[in-house]
């Protein structure tokens, strides 16, 4: 399997407008096959620059992280499946499927996935 599709299904992110930042959403693990149930990635570069690295064991994310290159919007699909996240950022909002916090040029969003109790 060609490299470019194993990242493919760790991790995407395209814009609707390239060049253009604060479109692009990231998609962490989005097609991925149930029977790769455990997997990681460190460091791997998305749209807008950002580096992302994440974990995921049972078929569920347990945690990711996203370093910004430059300041601006970050845009993440939810695609956790009624995981509860922990940010280590306030200001996380939620619009339909896409969380967004602003991050400035070097800071590290720290996430924790965790069941609904």
């Amino acid at each position: 399997m060609p490299s470019q599709a194993v990242h493919e299904m760790l991790l995407q992110s395209w814009s609707a407008t390239p060049g253009d930042v604060h479109t692009g959403v990231i998609r962490i693990f989005p097609a991925m096959p149930k029977k790769w149930a455990n997997a990681s990635f460190t460091n791997l570069r998305a749209e807008g620059g950002f580096m992302v690295s994440a974990t995921r064991k049972n078929n569920k994310t347990l945690n990711f992280s996203i370093t910004a290159a430059r300041s601006g919007k970050l845009r993440i699909k939810d695609n956790f499946d009624g995981l509860t996240l922990k940010w280590n950022f306030k200001g996380v909002t939620k619009t339909g499927d896409v969380y967004e916090v602003n991050l400035n040029k070097g800071q590290k969003l720290q996430v924790l996935a965790g069941n609904h109790n």
